[in-house]
């Protein structure tokens, strides 16, 4: 894929793929900003890392980091991170090191975390812009955690101190018992802007149920209350089975559970996955933390929690951290508050790595914090709303309000925001089930996909619209019949009966809701996917006299525009783009409505003045504000490549966009959105709203200024 001239970092990727006797296949993948397209690098030949050489240095990390990184970066591979090192003097490089999972369990425990530059002998992974990870893949398909907004962020702390600890060694040492109530109150220090819930073994009262920390109460915890940050403290060692982590039973002694298992068991949490795992093991007073030992007690000793994380990471979280080996006390009461200090300013785990691992610079163990992670760069949550830039956001959009230079582009979400209707997920999975519509996946909940389907297996177009509109009847009897007694729910005219409950939800909702927020704006033209009339209604309720028109691209030629198009806040144009159920064949429902939809749009723009010039304007001079979308739903797509279509409209003075979306919705990668944004509209500056349209309409509405 060519790199994006709008490149605003640069990516080093290094892959180990294992062929067997101690030698791996290099490949890298580059890019820069500036590059036409992306570089690739594949070594000529095996690169090999000798492991008893590394463990002879294991006491000195300057000498172990110089010596992997004369092994890793041999060959032409240095010209690469030559590069990547001055680049990182200008913008954030991230580095990515994919080890094969077939390479045994000494490779995977080098420190790799320890890297130096074979020219230079400086530290990498300490400098704040070259931000590195251990990147693990998704051979399975599970996808990662869809991720949060960062002021809604609860934690789970487990600590796991089970009685009997004293007769069991890790490979490397006998394990000792923790003092728990320094590690939660380690662990709270550090999770200071989250929500913490604490489980650990602790005697209770009386006929209560003691409250240990077992694999059971663990992952019931997480199922029971949506958790974001795993914060768990307990002893591990590696078997010829693969790593083990030492819990408690319900007794309150040792229960040895497989690693492998209990992230199976966390896959099968789905949505609630956490997205960060943070799994920490402090060694005992007295334990050197830098002493070297056999290459045998090093990797059984090293690879404990750290062969967990990667597990973990396929279950679904997006970032792990663990320790490499026991790490001292005073080295994660150091690095754990400042790594989420640090991830709290953007979610960015590799940059908060880089800089934590910077404050521990000069201890022994400052290597042994290892990052695994399932996100290529991005956050692993968003900052909420416009993020720090809020109040200056919401100023400048009420500017472009008062100055007619803003144009609402309306969603058919807003009347599920309000209860109205469902979501055309809702809708799609329901008409599916319903019909028992034989499509799987994401397709199951993509309404145009189901409605293509129904409309290839009836050999009728006008077959899906006619099942679709009798699911929608039958869901808003479903939702609304006991709120609503009065509604006369055998009205034939399905637009009428959609009319009817949003007016009672209006009145219901005082004006707080989404429809009436809207209305209150004063804009001359509000353009909707939406197939209904509720902003038409919700304009009348405001006191404006609102013109409804909408695109007819079933028609070889457009129709005559309404009488008198100037437009103004108190008689506003509502143009429907995708139809609307007052005309059935109106409706762009499927697939292949799509298509011909977007066909029509570009054929009438190719011919000048054929898409109205009442409506070119607002969408090619304004700043466009989006509410009510999932952004990778067929309408968003369509609506943007149809803006798109007009030559010069992403190239303007109105280059700030208010977008608005639910993260939780994303069906692409999550931590991808901001760059798939940006590229998709090839556009410099997006400012993207993180959270729901009911969030964003109430707080643009107390955020105007008393003169509006």
């Amino acid at each position: 894929m060519a790199a994006s001239a709008a490149l605003k970092h640069s990516d080093l990727q290094l892959l180990l793929q294992w062929r067997g006797d101690g030698a791996f296949d290099l490949s890298i993948l580059f890019n820069a900003p500036g590059d036409t397209e992306d570089y690739q690098y594949f070594a000529p030949d095996p690169v090999t890392f000798d492991l008893t050489a590394l463990a002879e240095h294991a006491g000195d990390a300057t000498a172990y980091g110089a010596e992997l990184g004369r092994m890793l970066y041999g060959q032409g591979a240095g010209t690469y991170l030559d590069r990547a090192v001055r680049l990182a003097r200008e913008m954030p490089v991230y580095v990515r090191l994919a080890i094969d999972d077939n390479a045994p369990p000494g490779y995977q425990a080098i420190r790799w975390e320890a890297l130096r530059d074979p020219t230079t002998g400086d530290r990498l992974c300490t400098v704040e812009n070259i931000r590195f990870s251990r990147y693990v893949s998704n051979p399975d398909g599970t996808p990662p955690t869809p991720l949060k907004l960062r002021d809604q962020l609860s934690a789970l702390v487990v600590v796991a101190n089970p009685a009997g600890i004293e007769g069991h060694h890790d490979g490397l040492a006998q394990l000792t018992p923790l003092d728990v109530d320094d590690e939660v109150k380690r662990a709270k220090d550090a999770l200071a802007n989250m929500a913490v819930r604490v489980l650990v073994g602790e005697d209770t009262a009386e006929g209560e149920e003691p409250r240990r920390a077992t694999a059971n109460r663990i992952l019931e915890a997480m199922r029971e209350q949506e958790t974001n940050a795993l914060y768990l403290v307990c002893h591990g060692m590696l078997d010829d089975g693969g790593p083990v982590i030492f819990l408690e039973n319900d007794r309150g002694n040792v229960e040895r559970v497989d690693g492998a298992a209990f992230a199976e068991r966390v896959r099968d949490l789905g949505q609630r996955v956490p997205t960060l795992a943070a799994l920490v093991s402090c060694q005992s007073a007295g334990q050197d933390p830098a002493a070297g030992t056999a290459p045998e007690g090093l990797v059984e000793s090293r690879t404990a929690l750290t062969a967990f994380g990667p597990l973990l990471s396929r279950a679904g979280c997006s970032v792990v951290v663990a320790m490499q080996g026991n790490v001292a006390v005073d080295t994660a009461a150091s690095f754990l508050p400042r790594f989420f200090k640090e991830l709290d300013k953007d979610g960015i785990a590799a940059r908060a790595m880089s800089v934590a691992r910077a404050v521990i610079s000069e201890v022994p163990d400052w290597y042994a914090p290892v990052l695994y992670s399932r996100l290529k760069r991005g956050s692993a949550w968003y900052l909420p709303r416009f993020g720090t830039e809020t109040e200056g956001r919401f100023r400048a959009l009420h500017s472009r309000i008062a100055e007619k230079g803003c144009t609402p582009i309306v969603g058919s979400g807003l009347a599920a925001e309000d209860g109205i209707l469902p979501t055309r997920e809702g809708l799609a999975e329901g008409w599916a089930e319903r019909r028992q519509v034989p499509v799987v996946g994401d397709a199951r909940a993509d309404l145009a996909s189901v409605a293509r389907y129904v409309a290839v297996d009836s050999r009728e177009r006008g077959v899906a619209r006619a099942e679709m509109s009798q699911f929608l009847r039958h869901w808003m009897k479903t939702r609304h019949a006991a709120q609503h007694p009065g509604v006369d729910w055998q009205t034939p005219d399905l637009h009428d009966l959609i009319r009817t409950v949003g007016r009672e939800v209006r009145q219901q909702a005082n004006g707080e809701d989404c429809y009436s927020r809207l209305a209150r704006l004063q804009l001359p033209v509000f353009v909707t996917s939406s197939w209904t009339s509720l902003l038409e209604d919700a304009l009348v309720d405001a006191g404006k006299k609102p013109v409804s028109t909408h695109f007819e691209w079933y028609r070889s030629l457009p129709s005559e525009p309404p009488e008198n198009v100037g437009f103004e806040p108190q008689r506003p144009l509502v143009y429907h783009l995708f139809g609307s159920l007052e005309k059935s064949i109106s409706l762009v429902l499927t697939e292949d409505d799509y298509f011909t939809w977007l066909r029509a749009w570009v054929k009438q723009v190719d011919k000048g003045s054929a898409i109205p010039g009442y409506v070119k304007p607002p969408l090619t001079e304004n700043s466009l504000l989006f509410v009510g979308f999932t952004f990778d739903d067929w309408e968003f797509r369509m609506i943007f490549q149809a803006i798109k279509s007009f030559e010069g409209r992403l190239h303007g003075e109105s280059r700030h966009i208010g977008v608005q979306f639910e993260p939780g919705t994303l069906r692409v990668e999550p931590e991808a959105a901001q760059d798939y944004l940006e590229s998709y509209l090839d556009a410099d500056e997006l400012d993207p709203y993180w959270g729901r349209s009911a969030e964003f309409l109430r707080e643009l509405d107390e955020t105007r200024p008393p003169d509006d």
